[in-house]
C-alpha cells in the first residue's frame, strides 16, 4: 500500500496579554499531539487570505476577535500516520489582546503563560522558538 502524501498551510498566532502568550491545550483523545500545548491557528482554507485565516482561527478557537497583527515567522513539521504522510508549513501571526476571557472550544485548557513557564507546558520546540522569539 502507498502512503498518501498530502500538504497544507497553517497558521498560527500567539496572541499577547502583559508580556504573556495565549496557549491552547489539544484534548488527550487527539489523533495527533493529544495533550499537546499549541497556539491557536489551522488551516488554510481554499481561496482564503492569510490574513482572514487567521482572524477565522483565532475567532472559532478561542472567541477573540483580531483587530491587528503581524507576521512573525513559521516553522514546517511532518505528521506521520501509518497510511498518511502529512507536510505542513506553519505561518505565525502576533497580535495583543486585553481581553483575558477566552472561550475554548476545540481545546481543553487555555493559559497566559510567560517565557519563564514554558519548561512546565508540553510544547513544540518550533512553538517554544516562535514565543521566545516574540517575547524576548
Amino acid at each position: 500500500m502507498v502512503n498518501k502524501q498530502i500538504w497544507s498551510v497553517v497558521v498560527g498566532c500567539l496572541i499577547k496579554n502583559n508580556n504573556k502568550i495565549l496557549l491552547l491545550k489539544r484534548g488527550d483523545d487527539e489523533d495527533s499531539y493529544p495533550g499537546l500545548w499549541e497556539l491557536p491557528g489551522g488551516k488554510v482554507e481554499f481561496g482564503e487570505s492569510l490574513d482572514q485565516a487567521v482572524k477565522r482561527e483565532v475567532r472559532e478557537e478561542t472567541g477573540l476577535e483580531l483587530n491587528s497583527f503581524q507576521l512573525c515567522g513559521y516553522f514546517q513539521y511532518i505528521i506521520n500516520k501509518p497510511d498518511l504522510t502529512k507536510y505542513a508549513v506553519q505561518i505565525n501571526f502576533v497580535a495583543e489582546t486585553k481581553q483575558l476571557k477566552v472561550a475554548v472550544t476545540e481545546h481543553t485548557d487555555f493559559k497566559f503563560v510567560t517565557i519563564d513557564e514554558l519548561d512546565n507546558f508540553n510544547i513544540s520546540g518550533s512553538v517554544k522558538d516562535q514565543i521566545t522569539k516574540v517575547l524576548t
